[in-house]
C-alpha cells in the first residue's frame, strides 16, 4: 500500500499540469480575439475595396474631387509638379469623404476593439448593470409617471418592432427612418399594415424584374 501510494505522488507530481486551467482559458480568450479582429478587419478592407469600385462610388469621388478642386482653384494648369500633388492630395480627400459616407453592418462594418469575445467578456457585469439600469428607467418613466416617448425612445421601439440592430438602423438613410417613425410601428396594428405593404413593394419590384418574368415563363412551360 505504501509503494502505491508513493508511486501515486510520484506519477502525479510529474504528469500534473504546470499551467493552472485560468491561465488557459485567458490564454484561448485573448488568442481567439486577436484573431477575429484580425479577420473582421480584412473582411472590411475588402469590402471596401469593393465599395471603391463600384460606379456610383467613383461618380460620386469625381463630383467631390470636382468641388474640392473649384474651391482650391488647381484645376488649371496641370504640367506643374505642385499642382499635381494638390491634385493627388484631393483626390485621397476626395475618396476618404465618399468612403466615409459607406455605412457597412454586420462582419462586413468597421471593427472595434469592443466586439472582440475578450471585451465582451470584460464588459459582462457593465452590460447587465445597464440592462438593469435601462428597463428600469424605462418602467418609472413609461408605466408609472405615464411619460411621453422621446426620440431615442421612439427609435428604440421602431427597431424592436422591426427586429432590426443599431446599426443597421444607423446605415438606413434618414429619409428611411424618418418615414418609419412616422408610422409609429410600436402601435395598434401598425406593423402589420407596414409588412403587407412592404411585402406588396417587394412583389410588385419582383413582378417587374426581368429574371422573374423569365422564371414564370420557365415554370409555365414546365407545365404544360
Amino acid at each position: 500500500e505504501r509503494v502505491m501510494r508513493a508511486r501515486y505522488r510520484y506519477y502525479k507530481a510529474v504528469y500534473a499540469p504546470k499551467t493552472s486551467l485560468s491561465s488557459v482559458f485567458f490564454g484561448v480568450v485573448i488568442v481567439v480575439s486577436i484573431l477575429q479582429f484580425v479577420l473582421w478587419t480584412q473582411l472590411h478592407n475588402q469590402t471596401m475595396g469593393y465599395a471603391l469600385k463600384m460606379t456610383q462610388t467613383q461618380q460620386k469621388i469625381k463630383a467631390r474631387i470636382a468641388v474640392l478642386s473649384a474651391e482650391l482653384n488647381c484645376v488649371g494648369n496641370k504640367k506643374k509638379a505642385q499642382n499635381k500633388e494638390k491634385l493627388f492630395e484631393i483626390e485621397q480627400q476626395a475618396t476618404k469623404e465618399v468612403l466615409d459616407t459607406v455605412h457597412l453592418v454586420g462582419g462586413a462594418a468597421k471593427p472595434k476593439p469592443t466586439d472582440v469575445l475578450a471585451a465582451k467578456l470584460f464588459l459582462i457585469p457593465y452590460s447587465i448593470m445597464m440592462w438593469f439600469f435601462f428597463h428600469i428607467r424605462w418602467y418609472t418613466l413609461f408605466t408609472i409617471m405615464k411619460k411621453e416617448y422621446g426620440f431615442e425612445e421612439e427609435e428604440y421601439l421602431s427597431r424592436r418592432a422591426l427586429g432590426i440592430k443599431p446599426a443597421a438602423w444607423e446605415a438606413m438613410e434618414d429619409a428611411q427612418k424618418e418615414e418609419i417613425l412616422d408610422r409609429r410601428l410600436w402601435e395598434g396594428d401598425n406593423l402589420l399594415e407596414y409588412q403587407e405593404e412592404q411585402k406588396e413593394a417587394q412583389m410588385e419590384k419582383l413582378a417587374k424584374s426581368n429574371r422573374y418574368k423569365q422564371y414564370r415563363r420557365y415554370m409555365k412551360n414546365q407545365g404544360s
